[in-house]
């Protein structure tokens, strides 16, 4: 009967290690982070009317190289939390605009109320609008030297834009701090 329980002991006991070793070891398998950024760039929109649905992302979509260097992301990745007293990045996107959604949507189960479908000469991706950044972005024209204010309804296809937007690394939930949508 001693015997029975210790085994027992001994098994639960080697699970435990072996399981508290996967999480230190192997963080990414225990869970995923969440991130929900302000936009969200993906491919082939499907779909027609006042409600537009842009599909998941494919396992094609998944393949392609990316932008971020992963020992970047490696790297933030290890930082403990109460280490950082602020982190911030800056993303800048330009291209072309092939198409205009005015219109509400939705993606992976999220609404969005605007989305540009761009092409530089490189790729072709969406950068979609969230109702609850709407207010966090800027719409502007450079004219010369000028920069003059615009709405989105203003940006047309042809036009070409650069989007910046900085990004609060610790933002719980809405992590976009502010974005800028230029006409060039």
């Amino acid at each position: 009967m001693t015997t029975k329980i210790l085994t027992a002991l001994f098994i639960s006991l080697l699970l435990m290690v072996t399981a508290e070793a996967i999480y230190v070891f192997y963080p990414n398998l225990s869970h995923s982070p969440s991130v929900n950024v302000a936009t969200l760039r993906t491919s082939m929109p499907t779909g027609t009317g006042k409600r537009s649905k842009i599909a998941s992302p494919s396992s094609e979509f998944l393949k392609q190289p990316k932008a971020i260097n992963q020992a970047s992301l490696d790297y933030l990745g290890r930082i403990v939390a109460g280490e950082l007293v602020s982190s911030t990045v800056q993303n800048v996107y330009n291209g072309t605009i092939a198409q205009v959604y005015d219109t509400p949507g939705i993606i992976n189960q999220r609404s969005y109320v605007k989305a540009l479908k761009l092409q530089n000469n490189k790729v072709q991706y969406y950068y979609l609008l969230f109702q609850q950044n709407l207010s966090k972005f800027t719409f502007i024209e450079a004219s010369g030297n000028e920069e003059i204010p615009i709405r989105f309804s203003d940006l047309k296809i042809g036009d070409r834009v650069e989007i910046t937007e900085t990004l609060d690394l610790l933002g719980e939930e809405d992590n976009l701090q502010h974005a800028t949508i230029k006409k060039l």
